[in-house]
């Protein structure tokens, strides 16, 4: 689950700073989202990731955002302790884990601002948002060196928070075999690596107000289902389609 909350940008872009009142509004709506999930879940064997912020540098704390003196420690802190606080209230139920993790996109930058911030942040998993040329395991290296083991995945809590290629890409050029060895191929690097999770961007196309965007789902617009699509069944589904 990427947890974004636009008003405390919102109210960083417009003057009013990280106040005592959006610590207070963080910490509440972490509290409120993971108490609510372990009410909602309890008896059953659910895990959820809380992805703080997915991407963090494209929003805050970097250059590329535009934010370069947003507080990022101070964001997590409180959106930590929320989720701390209401594990706490609700006993930590039986069969229900719920996991913190603060994501970087590999876009320009990335690596100081990993350096910068991912370093003196205590989470449960860190995450990579990886759309890139370069090898997966060099960002997935490069970030476990730098970051504190978890104790819940010690030093292999490095994840790929999201990845995908649309079929505009050179590297697919429409194919749909292209895409589906492409996803493929990055799985398959992931596990080879030791990640606990990867997460595939977007199960069906979307018409977006982005422009191009591109097709990254493994569905098109009119439901047609591509090869990546037999692949994925082929992996969780235990069959074709």
């Amino acid at each position: 689950m990427n947890v974004c909350q636009d008003y405390v940008l919102a109210r960083w872009d417009t003057g009013g700073g990280y106040d005592g009142v959006t610590r207070v509004d963080v910490r509440a709506d972490f509290y409120d989202l993971t108490a609510y999930l372990i009410q909602e879940y309890r008896g059953q064997n659910k895990t959820f990731l809380l992805s703080i912020f997915f991407e963090m540098n494209l929003y805050m704390g970097s250059l590329l955002s535009g934010r370069v003196d947003f507080p990022v420690l101070e964001f997590v802190s409180d959106a930590q302790a929320g989720i701390r606080q209401a594990l706490e209230d609700q006993g930590h139920p039986e069969g229900i884990d719920i996991y913190d993790c603060v994501e970087v996109s590999c876009a320009p930058g990335w690596k100081s601002y990993v350096e910068t911030y991912f370093t003196s942040i205590q989470a449960d998993l860190y995450g990579i948002t990886y759309y890139c040329l370069s090898p997966l395991s060099s960002y997935l290296d490069f970030i476990a060196q730098k970051v504190p083991d978890s104790p819940s995945f010690g030093e292999k809590n490095v994840i790929v928070g999201e990845y995908g290629i649309k079929m505009e890409d050179f590297r697919v050029a429409g194919s749909e075999e292209r895409q589906r060895d492409h996803l493929r191929g990055v799985m398959a690097a992931a596990e080879e690596w030791g990640c606990p999770y990867a997460f595939q961007f977007w199960l069906a196309d979307q018409e977006s107000k982005v422009e191009a965007e591109g097709h990254f789902g493994l569905k098109d617009l009119d439901g047609h289902q591509r090869l990546s699509w037999d692949y994925y069944h082929g992996l969780y589904g235990g069959g074709n389609r």
